[in-house]
């Protein structure tokens, strides 16, 4: 069963059908310059891009000859934008919730043929020690919930056991998992996204499943840190605010406004009325905005114009030097009667006759 993945994880999905799982792919797998190890390792390159690349672990210091198998290095993150982010987080919730109470392991992207084939990379490839350290992710370092029912153990680190070889194939599996590209029980995707190794019925609610290699599994780290140690009621309703705060996020960064319903509660953010009646008043609030702006500009040009008139006209009278003006208060200049005069000026307000006699220019 497939999942929901975002664009940029459905290409890279794509790519790797094309490039290692096509008909085409699988007929290079016996070339001698394309096929081989050196399509072998290309493919766990791919699946693990973003999150793991393979490194040369160097020179057997006991041998003195080069290791054959490789580590697994912190890869460089994918950039995934904002948007397709919080999409891609909202689908996990969503589908975290659509399956509570489910079990088993019903999300795949790879077939069981290929499955296999990538698992026999994985155990070729990588060595036992790095194996070994996935494998012992999410089961060291956790703790008896304070209200647990032996309160002998309240608070104390809950014991890891492994059997011997058990850290090693719980690698395998974590890898596999991130060869998939999905959370196995959700369908959310992985590629692009942090991820953590988590378990499927939380330490807290069954410590004795802690290192349980069919009750860990590799998800988004984002739920599993907002999950924490919550489960049951307590964990579904977390997931339900969960997705109504990441669809509100998306909302603004789609929208360009806060999500909300005027004077009313917001409701259920996923029934499609209200998302239409929310974005219909998104674009109201843009429109509402965009007219206000633009009264402000056309108000504040006006404000500004007499401002600088009446600037200028202050600097005439203290400096003295306009030819048409005395020193004397009232007293007009009237050589250049009968000159026509240019006033540059959104208003222009005269209370005096300019020519002398008060008729305002007229003989």
């Amino acid at each position: 069963m497939s999942g929901l993945l975002s664009p940029l994880q459905i290409e890279h999905r794509r790519k790797a059908m094309d490039l290692f799982f096509s008909p085409e792919a699988k007929n290079l797998r016996t070339d001698s310059i394309l096929g081989g190890e050196t399509q072998e390792l290309a493919v766990l390159d791919h699946l693990f891009q973003g999150w793991r690349n393979l490194s040369d672990k160097g020179i057997d210091e006991r041998s003195g000859k080069p290791i054959k198998k490789m580590g697994l290095a912190v890869d460089t993150p994918v950039q995934m934008s904002e948007l397709e982010k919080l999409q891609t987080e909202l689908n996990e919730v969503n589908n975290a919730i659509k399956m509570a109470g489910s079990s088993g392991e019903i999300f795949r992207s790879l077939s069981p043929e290929d499955r296999e084939y990538v698992k026999g990379l994985i155990i070729k490839h990588i060595g036992g020690t790095d194996l070994g350290g996935i494998g012992s992710l999410g089961s060291e370092g956790r703790h008896y919930p304070q209200d647990f029912e032996n309160q002998d153990l309240a608070g104390k680190r809950i014991p890891a056991n492994f059997a011997p070889g058990q850290r090693q194939s719980n690698g395998i599996a974590r890898l596999l998992d991130v060869a998939e590209g999905m959370d196995s029980d959700s369908g959310a995707g992985l590629y692009g996204l942090p991820i953590d190794v988590m378990h499927k019925i939380s330490a807290a609610e069954r410590p004795d499943l802690i290192a349980d290699p069919n009750n860990l599994k590799y998800g988004p780290q984002s739920m599993n840190q907002s999950d924490g140690r919550r489960s049951g009621d307590k964990l579904l309703d977390s997931r339900k605010q969960r997705s109504q705060n990441k669809y509100a996020e998306l909302f603004e960064v789609e929208n360009g406004v806060p999500l909300k319903q005027r004077g009313t509660p917001l409701g259920n953010v996923n029934d499609k009325g209200t998302i239409e009646l929310l974005k219909e008043q998104g674009r109201q609030d843009r429109t509402e905005r965009g007219i206000v702006s633009k009264m402000n500009q056309e108000q504040l040009r006006a404000e500004l114009s007499q401002r600088l008139l009446a600037q200028r006209v202050d600097e005439l009278l203290a400096s003295g030097t306009s030819p048409t003006m005395s020193k004397s208060a009232g007293e007009v200049n009237t050589s250049d009667k009968g000159k026509s005069v240019n006033i540059y000026a959104d208003k222009v307000f005269m209370e005096k006759g300019i020519n002398g006699n008060g008729n305002n220019g007229k003989n």
